[in-house]
This record gives C-alpha cells, sequence and structure tokens, in this order.
C-alpha cells in the first residue's frame, strides 16, 4: 500500500487540475490504491449525465475505469468498492460496472449482477449497454450461474407495452407494437451470440424463457389479443421455417419466432416430447404451428400424437394452421397408418360443415348464394386438402382428384393461404396472372364484364384483378393495343387497369399499336367523367373516370418524353390530351385540404389529373421541337418558338389566367417548366414573366419556389429573372417555417446565387446587383452556406479549375473577409468557418491559402471547418511553411473549448509539430515548442516524446 505522504501528494496533484485527475486515474496500474482513495472520498461521486441544446451524454469516469482495469487482479475489493458506489444514471459507469464483472469469477459477479438487474428494470433506454450485458449472459453461464444468467436475460430481453394516450381524453391504451429498452440490432445480437450458451446450460428454461418472451410480444402487439388464441400469425409471420415470404425478419415478433423455433429444433433431439410439451403447451396458434413445424422436421418424436393432430378437425381446417399443417402432410402422410389415411380422405369426402359456413358467411354480407355457388365451394375446398397428398392417392382418388384439377386449374402457392408476390400485401385478385394469360381477348373481357366480388372484406375485389390486368399488358402489350377498343364500355377501373399496363410497357421501352390506343382513349375522354348512381365507398373500384383520366395524361407525358408515337399522330395525340387539361382535378377545395404543409403545389401537380396533363402539355411541346430540329429548316421553325404549335400557346396562355384557373398546383407547373419555356419560345417567356410570377402572393410563390428548388441555374434564364431573383433576396427570411423543410427552397436559392457568381453571371461589386444585396441582406447562416457551397464544390472536383473562376473566387473571399474584419463585432462570426472546405480543396496557391487560413484563425478565434481536414491540409504543407503551419494549428487547438477535438487529430498534430521542431526556421522552433510545453500543461503528455526527440 502507498504511503500515507504519497497518498496526500497525489490528492493534492490531482485536486488542482482536472488533467491531472484524469492523467493519475489512467495511468494507476495497482489495487492497492483503491482502499485509501476511497478512504479520501473517491469512488462516491459519479459523474451526472450531462444535458446541453436537447442532447444528453454521458461523461466517463477515470474512476470507474481504474477498477475495470483492477478488477482481474483483485476481483473481491473491487467488487465491494463497487457496490459502495451511489445509485448512477450515467450509462458509462453502469458499462464499467459490466466490464469489472465480466473480469471477475462468475459465483463474485453475480453479486454485482444483482444490483445491475435492479438498475437496468429502471430504464427506458441502454443505449450502448446491451452488447456487454449479453456477454456477462454468456460469463454466468458458462461459469455455472444459470439462474443468475437466465434473471438477467429474462431482464434485458424482456418486452413491455407502450402506453399512449389521446389527446382529448386521459386513457392509456397499448400501441400495435411492444416496447424493448435498446434497438433491435442488439436484441439480434443477443439472441444471435449469446443465448446459446444460455441453452446449453440451462436447456429447457431457456426454451421457457423465450417461449414467455413471445407470449409477451404477442399480448402487448394489439390489445384484442390479450385473452384470445388468435393471433393471425399466418399474416405477419407467414412462415415458420425461413422463407421469403417471412418480410418483417427484423422486427421483434419475427426473432423471437425464430430463436424459439431454433432452440426447440437444438433440444427436442435429445429431449424429446418435453419441448413439444412445453411449445404445444402455450395458448397462442403461434405456438401450435411452431409444434407442427417440429413434428414435421422430427416425425419420429410422437408419431401417434402427430397422427391425431393431422385428423383432428380444429387443426385440419384452421387457416391459421394451414402452412406448417400443409407442409407436414405433404411430407408425412404416406407414413400414416391406413386407418389414420382413410379418416383424413373421409373428412375431405364428408365436408362437414363446409358448405354450410360458406353459406352463413355469404349471408353475414348480405349475399344470397346460389346453390351452385355453394357446391363449387365445397368442390374447390376439396380440391385444396388433395393438392398436398396427391402424389399417395389411390386411383378412385386420383380420378375424381383430376377431374377437379380440370375444373380449377394448377394452384398458385397452394401450401399459403396468402402468397405475397414482390411484397405486396394489398387488394386480392380472384385470377392469377396464368389464369388470365391462358384466356384470349374475348373470354378475357366477358370475364371482366361478368365477375363481381363478394362484401367479403379479406376477398377479391376489382382493384385485385386490375392490377393483374396491368401486369399482364405490361408484359405483352402489342395485343392489346391491336384490341384495346374492344374495352372501351368496361368498368373504369379496368380500362383504367389496361392503360396503366401501357403505360407500365412504355417505361420498359416496349413498343405497341399507338392508333387504336389512342383511339380509346379519346372514346373514354368523351364519355361523362362522372358515372350517375354510381356509389363507391371503398378504395377497391374507381369511383368514376378521373383516375383513368389521370392515367391517360400519365401515359402521354411518358410516350412524349421517350420519343415513342409515330409523329404523324400528333394530332390525334392532342386531341386525346387537350381535354384533360381542363379536368377539375384539383379543385380549390381540394388544393386547401391537401396542400399548405401537408403538400407543395409541385407535389399536388404531380398527383392530380390537370397537373399531370399540364406536365404532358410541356412533354409534347418538347417532342414537337425534338422532330423539327430534325427537319431541313430547323433553324427558322425552332426560332419560331409557338407559331410551329399554337395549339400549347393557347393552353398555357388559358391556365396562365387565374380568372380561368387560380389552381396553386397548375401555377407551379410553369414554374418548373420555365427554362424549358424560355428553350422553346424565349420572347413569349419574357413577355409572360410577370404572369408566371405574378404580383399575387400565392400564385408567385407557387410557381417561384417551384422554380428554385426543381430547376438548375441556366444562364439564358437570369436575364429574365434577375429582378425575381432581387426581390427573392429581400425576402429570404420570410419563409414559413412549415414551408423550409418541405421546399428546402433557402438553400437552393444560395446555391442558384453562388453558381451564377462561379460562371462570372453575378458581380461582387455592382451595388445595387444580386450578389451584393445577398450578402448585405441574407442572415449568416445563409451567407456561410454560400462560402461552404463553394468550398464543397472546389474539393470536390477532380479537374483543375479556371484561372479566371480562381481569381473570382478569391476576390470574393477578400472582400467578405475585409467587410467583417471591418464591423469588429465582439461576437464571433460564423460566414467565413467554412472557408476550411476552399483551404483543403488545394486549388488556390499555397502561399495566399495559409496567409487567408490563418487570418480566418485569427478572426474566428480558432473556429474552423471541416477542421480535420484542414490539420491533414496543414501537415501536408509543413515541410514547406512549418512556421505558418504550427501558428494556425495552435490556434485552432486554443479555439476548442473542451479540448474534446484533439483526439482525432493526434497523429497530423504530431507530424506538424515535429516538422517545426526540427527545422531551421528559429521561429517555428520556438512557436512549436511553447505550443507543446501548452499541450503537457494542459495535461496531453503523449507529446513530451517531441521535445525529447529534438533535444537528442
Amino acid at each position: 500500500m502507498p504511503k500515507p505522504e504519497i497518498i496526500e501528494k497525489a490528492l493534492n496533484q490531482i485536486r488542482k487540475r482536472a488533467v491531472n485527475y484524469v492523467y493519475f486515474f489512467n495511468h494507476l496500474t495497482s489495487p492497492e490504491w483503491i482502499e485509501p482513495l476511497y478512504s479520501n472520498g473517491m469512488f462516491q461521486h459519479p459523474p451526472l449525465p450531462e444535458q446541453e441544446e436537447g442532447y444528453i451524454s454521458f461523461p466517463p469516469w477515470p474512476e470507474s475505469r481504474y477498477l475495470v482495469r483492477m478488477a482481474s487482479k483483485s476481483p473481491e475489493l473491487v467488487l465491494s468498492t463497487i457496490i459502495k458506489i451511489p445509485e448512477t444514471e450515467n450509462i458509462r459507469v453502469h458499462e464499467d460496472f459490466a466490464e469489472a464483472a465480466l473480469a471477475m469469477p462468475p459465483d463474485l459477479a453475480v453479486r454485482l449482477i444483482k444490483k445491475e438487474i435492479d438498475w437496468i428494470k429502471s430504464q427506458q433506454h441502454l443505449y450502448f449497454l446491451p452488447e456487454i450485458y449479453g456477454k456477462l449472459i454468456s460469463h454466468l453461464a458458462r461459469g455455472g450461474q444459470v439462474n443468475y444468467a437466465l434473471n438477467l436475460a429474462r431482464t434485458l430481453l424482456a418486452v413491455n407495452p407502450t402506453m399512449r394516450k389521446y389527446k382529448e381524453e386521459n386513457i392509456s391504451l397499448m400501441p400495435s407494437s411492444p416496447f424493448i429498452r435498446f434497438d433491435i440490432w442488439y436484441y439480434e445480437q443477443i439472441l444471435k451470440n449469446n443465448m446459446p450458451d444460455l441453452v446449453i446450460t440451462a436447456k429447457e428454461d431457456a426454451l421457457k424463457l423465450l417461449c414467455d418472451l413471445l407470449v409477451d410480444v404477442i399480448r402487448f402487439s394489439d390489445e384484442s389479443t390479450d385473452e384470445t388464441v388468435e393471433e393471425y400469425s399466418f399474416i405477419w409471420r407467414p412462415a415458420i421455417e425461413e422463407h421469403d415470404q417471412n418480410h418483417r425478419i427484423h422486427e421483434i415478433n419475427d426473432l423471437i419466432v425464430s430463436a424459439v423455433r431454433d432452440v426447440a429444433d437444438e433440444l427436442i433431439e435429445t429431449n424429446g416430447k418435453i419441448v413439444l410439451e412445453i411449445i404445444e403447451g402455450q395458448t397462442f396458434k403461434l405456438f401450435k404451428r411452431i409444434g407442427l413445424y417440429l413434428r414435421r422436421k422430427w416425425p419420429e418424436i410422437d408419431p401417434d400424437g402427430t397422427a391425431n393432430l393431422v385428423i383432428n378437425p380444429n387443426v385440419f381446417d384452421d387457416i391459421h394452421l394451414h402452412h406448417e399443417f400443409y407442409l407436414l402432410v405433404a411430407e408425412q402422410f404416406d407414413n400414416f397408418s391406413p386407418m389414420v389415411q382413410k379418416a383424413y380422405l373421409d373428412m375431405i369426402k364428408q365436408a362437414v360443415d363446409v358448405g354450410k359456413k360458406f353459406d352463413l358467411r355469404e349471408r353475414e354480407y348480405g349475399n344470397q348464394p346460389h346453390t351452385e355457388e355453394i357446391e363449387s365451394y365445397v368442390r374447390r375446398w376439396q380440391y385444396k386438402k388433395l393438392w398436398p397428398i396427391q402424389a399417395f392417392l389411390d386411383q378412385e382418388w386420383r380420378e375424381q382428384f383430376n377431374t377437379l384439377k380440370g375444373e380449377f386449374g394448377e394452384l398458385d402457392h397452394p401450401e399459403f393461404y396468402s402468397y405475397f408476390s414482390k411484397g405486396w400485401v394489398g387488394p386480392i385478385s380472384p385470377k392469377a396472372i396464368e389464369d388470365l394469360k391462358s384466356m384470349n381477348i374475348d373470354e378475357l373481357i366477358s370475364f371482366l364484364n361478368s365477375w363481381s366480388p363478394s362484401e367479403s372484406p379479406m376477398s377479391a375485389s376489382p382493384e385485385g384483378l386490375g392490377r393483374q390486368l396491368t401486369e399482364l399488358v405490361s408484359l405483352e402489350p402489342e395485343p392489346f393495343s391491336i384490341e384495346a377498343g374492344r374495352f372501351e364500355n368496361l368498368d373504369p377501373t379496368y380500362t383504367r387497369a389496361l392503360l396503366s399496363g401501357f403505360r407500365d410497357a412504355l417505361k420498359q421501352k416496349k413498343t405497341f399499336q399507338w392508333l387504336p390506343v389512342l383511339d380509346l382513349c379519346h372514346r373514354i375522354i368523351d364519355q361523362t367523367r362522372e358515372i350517375l348512381e354510381r356509389k363507391i365507398e371503398d378504395m377497391d373500384t374507381d369511383p368514376d373516370r378521373g383516375w383513368t383520366r389521370k392515367v391517360i395524361a400519365d401515359l402521354l407525358e411518358i410516350a412524349f418524353k421517350l420519343n415513342m408515337i409515330p409523329f404523324d399522330l400528333r394530332t390525334a395525340a392532342w386531341d386525346v390530351l387537350s381535354p384533360i387539361t381542363d379536368d377539375p382535378d384539383p379543385t380549390m377545395e381540394h388544393e386547401e385540404k391537401y396542400g399548405g404543409s401537408n403538400m407543395s403545389p409541385a407535389m399536388l401537380s404531380i398527383n392530380t389529373t390537370r397537373g399531370a396533363a399540364m406536365r404532358a402539355v410541356m412533354r409534347y411541346a418538347l417532342w414537337i421541337r425534338k422532330h423539327i430540329e430534325e427537319t431541313t429548316d430547323s433553324k427558322e421553325r425552332v426560332d419560331s418558338g409557338f407559331e410551329e404549335m399554337p395549339e400549347v400557346r393557347d393552353v398555357l396562355e388559358r391556365h396562365l389566367d387565374p380568372n380561368l384557373d387560380p389552381s396553386l398546383a397548375i401555377h407551379s407547373v410553369y414554374g418548373q417548366w420555365f427554362p424549358w419555356l424560355v428553350l422553346l419560345d424565349e420572347k413569349w417567356a419574357a413577355q409572360n414573366t410577370t404572369k408566371i410570377f405574378p404580383m399575387d402572393r400565392n400564385l408567385h410563390d407557387a410557381a417561384w419556389r417551384t422554380y428554385i428548388v426543381y430547376c438548375k441555374p441556366y444562364d439564358n434564364v437570369l436575364d429574365l429573372l434577375r429582378e425575381e431573383y432581387s426581390r427573392a433576396i429581400d425576402n429570404i427570411e420570410s419563409l414559413s417555417e412549415d414551408q423550409k423543410p418541405l421546399f428546402n427552397y433557402d438553400k437552393n436559392l444560395v446555391e442558384h446565387t453562388m453558381t451564377y457568381y462561379w460562371r462570372g453571371k453575378l458581380d461582387i461589386d455592382e451595388p445595387d446587383g444580386v450578389l451584393t444585396r445577398f450578402f448585405t441582406k441574407a442572415p449568416e447562416e445563409f451567407r456561410g452556406q454560400a462560402i461552404e457551397f463553394i468550398g464543397r464544390n472546389l474539393y470536390n472536383s477532380k479537374e483543375s479549375i479556371d484561372s479566371e473562376i480562381l481569381k473570382r473566387l478569391k476576390k470574393l473571399w477578400e472582400t467578405r473577409i475585409n467587410a467583417i474584419r471591418a464591423t469588429k463585432k465582439d461576437n464571433i462570426n460564423t460566414e467565413l468557418v467554412s472557408f476550411g472546405w476552399w483551404f483543403v480543396s488545394a486549388k488556390f496557391d499555397d502561399d495566399w491559402a495559409i496567409s487567408q487560413l490563418e487570418d480566418l484563425i485569427e478572426l474566428t478565434n480558432g473556429k474552423i471547418d471541416p477542421d480535420h481536414l484542414v490539420i491533414e491540409r496543414l501537415a501536408e504543407l509543413s515541410k514547406t511553411m512549418p512556421l505558418f503551419t504550427v501558428k494556425c494549428l495552435a490556434q485552432i487547438f486554443e479555439s476548442d473549448k473542451n479540448k474534446w477535438r484533439i483526439h482525432s487529430f493526434v497523429d497530423h498534430m504530431r507530424i506538424i509539430i515535429g516538422t517545426a521542431l526540427k527545422s531551421t526556421d528559429d521561429v517555428a522552433y520556438k512557436t512549436a515548442a511553447e505550443f507543446v510545453d501548452r499541450l503537457l500543461a494542459s495535461g496531453y503528455l503523449d507529446f513530451r516524446d517531441l521535445l525529447t526527440e529534438t533535444d537528442e
């Protein structure tokens, strides 16, 4: 044990300054200091969590880090010390406790685990602790402390109900997902890496623990399952085995299902029926499914019990158990006794209550099924039940099976009650795409006209059938295009689906016959939009022909963009598109409801019919221009602008009139396409600029903000919009808070402005110019974004920058730093801190760059961004500029109030300092040596060897 005078001297030193305290505890190597330090007040005041600006941090505690290092050397002493430490909410201190426990023998560690378990139960979030607690589970299990390992695992992996409250009433309800104390990734890692150690020692108790967790997950996932056995797991976990239908594999319920399955699978070979009893003794049907999975995989464990299950009526036709039951029967039917096989077939033959259940279900939804419908339903049910055992049928049953197969065809994924392709969970089709593909056009149209859905909420729907039709058409559009006119009188749900198929085919660059398709579109447009006496109360059937009109507009927009329509069909295409530009969607009521902070005008234009049509008009105009450019007199015709397409001009001018079309969504189209309006007819665009960006604030902002967000800064547009840019700069702070995140408008406005300056289109010396206005009126935050935008572009450019551009950028920088220096404000101006990006780009001559950096660091008290790259660049320049680089480094270091950043810079700092110390420049040497002295005084003793090396 150290002598009292040494202890007193050490305590006096560590109390002088924080850096001495940290250094002392970080370098202690003997546990003999623990008791005297404790007697002098140490190990009794763990640091509290620190909260600042909405963030919480957990400062490290050098005293507990020392105990961690001593835990393997003197575990009992460390244990007794930790147990006496007061309760703390500092996560890092608890991490040290757990790390110390890992270094102790398991029989000692359990005394600390008791304390940690109580603390874990009191926590809402464990942050980064689960990983080390998982290691403790393994440590205890391997060390024979099974019960403690189980208790820690149960506490750590616990799932709990999260309570929520209605805003209007103080009523607590359980949400749709349970609450765990840490990120699900950690949960998965513990199940994967640490649970196996617990299973080896705890065996069935580990399985019971997982079963309990799964029960809690089910109970807390939906309050309706609290007292029921039907948790509908076949929907959220279609297969107990690993399968691509299990689309939620990283959610808590799926993770625990897989863990229960795998542990049961591991234990069943040696523990047999006991495992089945644990699994099948649970209430919920999910466990029955796991039991069926195990019985299929391990048929020798309980063959009699399995045989009784397959002829149990409650199991035989339970949709919840369908998948696992199907696979079990398909694999084991031939192993059952003749008596069991006959009982199974008798249940199929008799179809007990199947027809009655169908009748009752249909009546419940208001349908009166015909006898033929009931009989057909029963036969299909029998067919499905025979499918998994078809290989084992005798001649009589095989003939019956083949008859049913002729009636109903091949079954698509019969092992699943519901099969979801491409991850889509939505409307169900009465026919698979293979069934539709087998029909000719007459049969298909007849089926679409005659089929009607039941009113069951989970049954097939027109929307589901329509989606299959869309996919079918997209696969092979040509034959459908030829016969397109025959689909005219179908329900709008199906005509929309047909046209959606052509649209999707276009996206895949597939060709088809356009004339009959355009003719069908024209006839649909000529029909009334509304359908008299049609009442649709769900989304499974189109309410009118409005959705079809929207698809037509989308179809044409894509076709014009890809140049897929023969140009001689220009008139036919326009005759289809023109009427849709007057579609009532969006109404003013629609925009009021869905616009504002919910959806920008530009997004509304994309998602509404008239908006889509106006966008298609722009594509139509560019499509025409493309073809004009291929003619012999192209220059003259291109210069004539809208004279070549007066129909476009008429539509554009009509909808520019706010008295005729006050829609913000439609007006945003003009803003989004303004550069292309200039391209198509610059004279027309100039004449209508004040109408596109009018005095009316709402209409103006709909077009202007859309232009700024969606368009790049084109040089030929600037002259037309110079006043608009000036006005925007004047009002740069006027956006409401809900508009800023929706548009990201201010950032784009800054980037437009600086891009034009980069290209030489704006002048920093113009007294009332756009750029002068910007740096005079824009908030400091936006001016900083401007400097950073240029810097990042310099840094990311892989090519050399033209000397004229660099000269222009230097002028901007010098103008701004001189302006800020002239203000002589006490507070630090953050506009220029991103000059670091300019500096690290290495695009400027080194002398200018380093001198500007030195001035900036002095002006900002060492603040610079990105500091890590700046210091890396300083290290590169230190060989040729040792004095400047070490001076800059010292200033940056002094600006770091808490000295947190230094740990990221150590290697490059050593290069800069070491180079200066070895240089022939006496001033550089003196500056570096003084800097090292300050580092050592601040407790960074790792730099003292640099002075030693120099002395040698």
